[in-house]
């Protein structure tokens, strides 16, 4: 499950805020959920469209 940082964390796991990372530890996921350190990133939400990045 891909998730994404709301703010920067240390401990077993740690992430930096908006870094995105795959964790399929359910438990230790549910756990950042609970304590709102984390969000689900759904694959349409990681993807950058080209008409994004050209200008």
């Amino acid at each position: 499950m891909k998730i994404r940082a709301k703010q920067t964390f240390v401990g077993t796991f740690n992430m930096k805020k908006d870094e995105i990372k795959e964790c399929d530890d359910l438990r230790v996921v549910n756990d950042l959920k609970k304590l709102g350190l984390v969000e689900d990133v759904s694959e349409e939400k990681e993807s950058v469209s080209d008409s994004d990045t050209m200008e």
